[in-house]
């Protein structure tokens, strides 16, 4: 049995990040020094496929500041600007701080909409924290999208000692599929190419199993 890449995004054994992001929390990250104003910040990640960073825990907070990378401050993905007051994050992820039921970090006295002050940017001041400011001012930028599909080599290794493009004989092939099970609720994306006679029992029993809803984007091939 030989397992396929399908291209860039089912790739077997690349991460789940591509080259220049970040992996945290299940969530790609790229700090980007050129400055732009929030609306062109967030319309250029939009462009990549993500958003401005959002942040929902401390331990968001800290990475953020550490990817980084020096002391000025940066935009992240928070705004008003539909509603005064009320917090939204450019990705659609909760910012219900009102009843605490959303993480924060803002300055003390923050946010004040100082100034018609209606986007938000970090490691700011002595604190380091959040401050709502003008959205026309030039920042750098934190982007975030979501990670790619977990990759098949990634459960597979060392587990089978399979390699990609390596042969597994009919025996070994349900033992490959007692390991193709879905990790932290993601689903598997890879091409599988059978080299045995499909009406063997392990063939027809596999072919049960990789064709279930928990796979997808996994095809047999005679």
């Amino acid at each position: 049995m030989t397992l396929v890449s399908q291209g860039a995004e089912t790739d077997l054994c690349q991460g789940p990040c591509y080259s220049g992001w970040t992996y945290h929390n299940g969530r790609c990250f790229q700090h980007i020094a050129d400055e732009k104003t929030w609306l062109d910040a967030e319309l250029h990640c939009v462009s990549l496929g993500g958003n401005l960073a959002s942040e929902h825990s401390e331990d968001d907070h800290v990475f953020l500041k550490k990817l980084n990378g020096n002391d000025k401050s940066f935009w992240i993905g928070l705004s008003d600007t539909h509603k005064e007051g009320t917090w939204l994050w450019s990705d659609g992820t909760s910012a219900n701080f009102k009843e605490g039921l959303a993480f924060s970090s803002w300055n003390s006295g923050e946010p004040n909409n100082q100034g018609e002050e209606g986007c938000v940017h970090s490691n700011f001041g002595g604190q380091k924290d959040w401050n709502d400011t003008e959205c026309d001012g030039n920042l750098s930028i934190i982007y975030l999208k979501p990670h790619r599909r977990l990759k098949l080599c990634a459960l597979l290794m060392p587990q089978s000692g399979l390699k990609p493009g390596g042969r597994l004989k009919a025996r070994s092939l349900m033992k490959l599929c007692s390991l193709l099970k879905p990790r932290d609720g993601l689903k598997l994306h890879g091409r599988i190419k059978l080299h045995v006679p499909l009406k063997s029992p392990e063939a027809l029993q596999a072919s049960e199993t990789l064709r279930s809803p928990e796979f997808i984007l996994i095809h047999l091939h005679p």
